[in-house]
């Protein structure tokens, strides 16, 4: 008789365990320049610390629950922070997200030629001489105000 209930305790136990299906979120993540999928995008749940990319379509399937943040990170584009909702889970099989571009603007860069000789001594005399150099203390007194 024990051994009957101990099987049926198991039984129900592993029906229980089944039953229960974890979160699916599915997305597909776009450009928002040009409207282009992209690949290679870095999905990680941060709640679950568990991550996935996109496949060639853009498109994406990652377990998520209600309140988890999605982190979506592409070299060359504005990583965000999505937060999965009740919505995105129940009512829509999957989101559109949307990464913008991030613009890095690069400073003049001025080239000269330098007629260098092998001679460090001749040839140091021949690059300007640019002082950006800054030197910073602090003294003893607010050293010992900052440790207390």
């Amino acid at each position: 008789m024990k051994n009957y209930l101990l099987i049926i305790a198991i039984f129900f136990v592993s029906a229980i365990g089944l039953t229960q299906e974890t979160d699916r979120v599915m997305g597909v993540i776009i450009n928002s320049s040009d409207n282009t999928p992209l690949e290679s995008v870095n999905i990680v749940n941060l709640n679950q610390v568990i991550g996935t990319t996109t496949n060639s379509k853009g498109e994406f399937t990652i377990a998520a629950k209600v309140n988890d943040t999605l982190h979506l990170s592409y070299l060359g584009f504005k990583s965000i922070k999505v937060r999965v909702t009740n919505d995105w889970l129940k009512l829509f099989e999957s989101a559109e997200i949307e990464l913008t571009e991030l613009a890095l603007a690069l400073e003049e860069v001025v080239v000269n030629q330098l007629r260098l000789t092998g001679y460090l001594e001749v040839d140091i005399k021949q690059v300007p001489i640019i002082n950006n150099n800054y030197r910073y203390s602090i003294s003893v007194s607010a050293a010992i105000i900052l440790q207390h």
